[in-house]
Order: C-alpha cells, then sequence, then structure tokens
C-alpha cells in the first residue's frame, strides 16, 4: 500500500515511498490508457442516488468518455447499492466515488442519520473523540461504496457573517482549527477513506458565498499566514485538497481569478514553494465563483493549467475533453504534464479504491478481511460517540463573569421554549433534574404574544409568567445558518425581551439556553444565553441533561418530582385542564387557541 511519514501533528508527507506492487500497478495502467482516457481520468461527474435505475446520461459519459469518478449529491441510501454496480459495470477502469459528507453521508443522503457538525466538534475541544467521530462517519461512507469524503473543512471562520462556511468550521482560533482537521483526517483514513482539506487557502473570512457569487479575499500575506494558511500549512501530509472559488489579493499576481482557477496560488504557492505532492481537486465548477469566469470547455481547462488535478462537478464533459485536447495539439501543454497529474490519481485510486490490492475493479468488495482494513470493527457506537461530543460541547456563555444562580431543588419553575417545532425532546431531558412547568410559543402558527390584560379579568400572559420565581428560556435557532437569525420578527422579539426584562427587575432568576448556531445572536439583538448549544440537534441528544445540574448540582429523584403543567401558544393536545398557579388555565384567558397539533404528553 501507499506509504505515508506521519509527523508529530498526525501527518508529514504525502510523498509515496517506492512500492513494487503500486507503482507496477501505475505504470501498467498508465500505459494501457489512451489520450482520451487519461483526460477522461480528470473528470468527476455529479449522479444522484435517486432512482432504481442508473443515469443514462452518465452512463453515457462513462461509456464514451471513461470519466474518472462520481460525486454522490442527494438521495438514498438505500439506492445506491444497486447503483454502484451500474455505474462500475460501465466502466472499463476502477471509478472512484465520493461525496460531500462533512456531517456524515446525511448530508447528501436524507435517510441516514446525522453526525455533529465541525463547530459543534471543534467547541467539544477533544481531539480523540472527534477523530472517533470522523471515523465512525468514514465507515459509514465505506460501507456505502465510497472513497472519498470531502473533509476535512479546514477554514477559520474568522468572519462571524460568512454566508457559507460558518457552523462547517472548526472554529475561530487557527491552532484549535488545525488540530481537530488533523484529528478529523485521521478518523477517516482509519477507515479507509480519502480524506480532503479545503477550502485552501482559506475561505473562513468571506462576506459572499462562492456558490453564487465570486468572494474577494483583500488581507496582507502576514496576516493570510498567520490565520488562513497557517492551517493549511499544517495539512499538507493529507492525500488531497481542494482549491477554492475565491480571489485572494495577496495570492493574485494581478491575474483577478479565483484561487481554483490561479497558477500563482496552486502551482506557484502550493505545489513549488510548499512541495505539496497530493492529489488537488478544484470546488464543483459548477458554482458562480469559478463558472462566471469562462465558458464550458475553457473553464476546465483553465482549471487544470492552474495546477488543479481533478475537475470536479464538469457540467459539459464533452467540451472539456476537446479543449483539453486542443491544448495537448497545439503545445499549450504536454503529455508529460497530463500524466504527472494521471499518475497522482492512479497512485491514489490503488489506495482507496484498489485497498492496495490486485487490478480489480472490484477489490474493494472482498470478502478476505486482510482487504477490509481496520474500518470494519468500530471502537464505539456513533450513537454514543455523538452523545459524548454533544455533552462536551455545551459551552457556559457568561460574559458577566458572575455565578450562576444555583437550582432551588423545590418551586415553581418555568420552562419557556420559543421557537422550534419539537422543542419536548429538550424539556423531557430537562425534568430528568428538575421540574418546571412548560409553555411552548412556536413561531409560526402562533397568536402575536400580548402581554396586556384580556377579556377584563385583569389577568395577563405577563403576570402570569412572573409568578415562576425561576425561567429557562429556550430559544430554539431554526437554522444552522447565522443569517436566519433567531428565527423570529423584530416585533416578536421586543416583546419577549421587554417581558424578560421586567421578569428581571421582579428578582426572577433566569438561564437562557440557546440550542443552533451562537452566531444567530448577531443578526439581531437577541438574549446573552447562559449556555449554549452548537448544534440544533443536541435538544435531542441528552445535551440538555449534561449542563442543567451544573449550577447547583441538585435535581429530583423519581417520586420527589411534582407534577408539571403544560401550555403552548399554538396547541392544546395533551395539556387541557392543566392549570396556572392561581388556579385559572391559559385557556380561560384567551393565551391558548385551537388545537393545533400535538406535542406529546406532559410529564
Amino acid at each position: 500500500m501507499l506509504a505515508w511519514v506521519l509527523g508529530s501533528l498526525g501527518f508529514g508527507s504525502v510523498k509515496a515511498q517506492p512500492q513494487s506492487g503500486q507503482d507496477a500497478w501505475v505504470d501498467r495502467t498508465l500505459n494501457q490508457l489512451t489520450l482520451r482516457q487519461k483526460i477522461g481520468q480528470l473528470i468527476m461527474v455529479p449522479v444522484f442516488a435517486q432512482a432504481d435505475t442508473a443515469d443514462a446520461q452518465v452512463l453515457g459519459l462513462i461509456r464514451d468518455y471513461e470519466v474518472g469518478g462520481l460525486i454522490w449529491m442527494k438521495g438514498k441510501s438505500v439506492k445506491l447499492p444497486s447503483l454502484l454496480q451500474q455505474y462500475k459495470k460501465a466502466s472499463t477502469h476502477p471509478l472512484w466515488m465520493a461525496m460531500d459528507a462533512e456531517w456524515g453521508a446525511a448530508m447528501r443522503l436524507d435517510d441516514r442519520p446525522r453526525f455533529p457538525y465541525a463547530m459543534t466538534m471543534g467547541a467539544c475541544q477533544d481531539t480523540d473523540l472527534v477523530e472517533a467521530l470522523a471515523e465512525a462517519m468514514g465507515r459509514e461512507l465505506k460501507e456505502l461504496g465510497m472513497h472519498i469524503s470531502f473533509g476535512p473543512v479546514a477554514d477559520v471562520n474568522s468572519n462571524p457573517f460568512n454566508p457559507v462556511i460558518g457552523f462547517r468550521s472548526f472554529g475561530s482560533e487557527p491552532r484549535d482549527v488545525l488540530a481537530m482537521a488533523l484529528a478529523y483526517a485521521r478518523g477517516l483514513e482509519k477507515a479507509g477513506m480519502m480524506s480532503c482539506a479545503k477550502h485552501f487557502p482559506g475561505h473562513g473570512d468571506t462576506e459572499l458565498d462562492s456558490h453564487h457569487d465570486l468572494p474577494v479575499l483583500d488581507k496582507s500575506r502576514e496576516s493570510l499566514d498567520s490565520v488562513e494558511l497557517s492551517t493549511f500549512r499544517g495539512l499538507l501530509g493529507l492525500p488531497s485538497m481542494m482549491s477554492a472559488h475565491l480571489i485572494v489579493q495577496a495570492l493574485d499576481s494581478g491575474l483577478a481569478l479565483p484561487v481554483s482557477l490561479n497558477p500563482a496560488a496552486l502551482e506557484g504557492l502550493l505545489r513549488r514553494q510548499w512541495g505539496y505532492e497530493g492529489v488537488i481537486f478544484s470546488d464543483a465548477l459548477n458554482m458562480k465563483g469559478a463558472s462566471q469566469c469562462y465558458p464550458p470547455g475553457e473553464l476546465e481547462w483553465k482549471a487544470l493549467q492552474a495546477g488543479n488535478d481533478v475537475l470536479l462537478y464538469v457540467t459539459d464533459v464533452p467540451k472539456a475533453i476537446q479543449r483539453i485536447e486542443q491544448a495537448l495539439l497545439a503545445g499549450e501543454w504536454t503529455e508529460a504534464d497530463l500524466n504527472q497529474k494521471v499518475r497522482r490519481i492512479l497512485r491514489a485510486k490503488y489506495r482507496y479504491v484498489l485497498n492496495g490490492f490486485g487490478p480489480s475493479n472490484d477489490s474493494e468488495s472482498s470478502n478476505d478481511p486482510a482487504k477490509k482494513g481496520n474500518h470494519a470493527k468500530a471502537a464505539l457506537p456513533p450513537s454514543l460517540l455523538q452523545e459524548r461530543c454533544f455533552g462536551k460541547s455545551l459551552t457556559l456563555w457568561n460574559p458577566t463573569g458572575s455565578v450562576l444562580p444555583e437550582w432551588r431543588p423545590e418551586g415553581p419553575r418555568l420552562y419557556l421554549a420559543l421557537g422550534g417545532d419539537s422543542p419536548r425532546d429538550a424539556y423531557n431531558r430537562f425534568g430528568i433534574y428538575a421540574q418546571a412547568d412548560f409553555l411552548h410559543w412556536p413561531w409560526k402558527g402562533a397568536a402575536e404574544p400580548d402581554f396586556l390584560p384580556v377579556q377584563g379579568d385583569g389577568m395577563s400572559l405577563d403576570s402570569i409568567l412572573c409568578t415562576y420565581p425561576e425561567w429557562v428560556v429556550a430559544w430554539h435557532v431554526p437554522s444552522q445558518r447565522w443569517s436566519t437569525g433567531l428565527g423570529m420578527d423584530s416585533l416578536r422579539l421586543q416583546r419577549w425581551k421587554g417581558l424578560m426584562d421586567k421578569a428581571r427587575s421582579k428578582g426572577i432568576r433566569m438561564v437562557h439556553l440557546l440550542f443552533g448556531n451562537p452566531l444567530a445572536l448577531t443578526r439581531k439583538a437577541g438574549p446573552r444565553p447562559s449556555m449554549a448549544t452548537t448544534d440544533s440537534k443536541s435538544k435531542s441528544s441528552g445535551a440538555v441533561g449534561s449542563f442543567v445540574p451544573l449550577p447547583g448540582k441538585s435535581g429530583f429523584s423519581g417520586g420527589d418530582r411534582p407534577k408539571a403543567r403544560c401550555f403552548s401558544g399554538g396547541s392544546t393536545a395533551g395539556c387541557s385542564g392543566r392549570t396556572n398557579l392561581d388556579g385559572q388555565s391559559l385557556r380561560e384567558h384567551g393565551y391558548i387557541g385551537p388545537g393545533s397539533g400535538g406535542h406529546g404528553p406532559c410529564l
């Protein structure tokens, strides 16, 4: 197998050590390829796992142009086995299969469980755990027939307003991002998956999304070296990297081209100055950050000229191959240059597709245990790894520096869930440790919060809620993308904040919980949570149970727990007849309207 020298940080060099089996197979295969077949090895096209039969257009690209690989997009994992076999049978040479699977196959396949986001893994500050999670993701992908996982994301999220990286980054500190990226890559490699650091030279300080536009990063080389480039320089031992569709002024050499199309950045810095010898993938060439620069055909040729080895997500394969052939015939490029790229690809295929054994296209599915690698045995169940990650990622956020109020073991307490489709999972976890009455006020389908008296009886929503001396306010962020904010309009936010200010002025103790991306708070003036998760999934993972006892280490056991009441701004299912502290139901005061779907039984 291809040998890799592991350095003190986890990876050292991607240089292949002489190995007769690998070199013999690479030389033999390269010599068998025609010029067009060699060009085909440089191309990967998108494919979907949504139908029972293979896509005729993709089959045609494999048979007629012998494209080297497929990148799997949306679909279902149950469709994969049959489709994979159909596509592999259509290919003369080994195809490699890739997937953007930063949080596992669930990023692309809607019937797979999701692993934690990179932001969540970074917040857990445990590289061993991140490595184990990545290994579990890699095993899942390997079982699905994949060879490449386009990760880790090595971008430093130094700009909180970044629309495309955000929760996909391990953090905002270069050293932490590097440590986590190395751990993530080690995990994938243990599972037999090819890792790929992206997006070189760093996409974390942009305010445009390269899927839709061409970002420009205008900062000094010194600043680049200390932040963006420092992480990628520490990842030179990884077998592959992905180039970014963004202009980096300090690396541009006056070309005004994105890095993915810029020889100064790829051939100049990454290859010649840094000596990188791994495979370089372009980011998807259908993205506006690249496609707006050149038409199909010319775009792919420019990407190869810049230094990419593999052209990802080519939209017009015939035009791309025709233009590359023209470049060879016109002397713009040499077959020796082409062979160098194909050799890199074949070496990687020998290791990750053939697993270092034999020339058969089906070697990766062999039943020989010696050929399966160490990905066949899991150290811990993925669910347990995720529970540990969610628990460790919980962040105490108390800017004032004061000590959080200690939970009282008895007495009335309100659990106020704002937003979210199913906040009861978090509430139920909370109930393991402390009892509270439950009020859910969704942002969609619920009445506007009105804190004035109604029906002339003098009771108002704020007077009812303020009878509770302790509040747990759970903010359920609707999206991991910061631009969504807290998910409510400004009027509702101000009304709830006003009520909370009033409650605090009355001496009510309050702890805020934020489920989701903490950067959502930068979108609108919101609360300063006492506790924050970095992943909305953690509300159902046991994360709440991990941190609720922290302030006072107190809780309830079995029969000591009083019966809780359940209120909802949008639904009464399962809650009819529950009363508030003064014996009057919220329904009687108009705060609960007609039922709109249940949230499960009350505790």
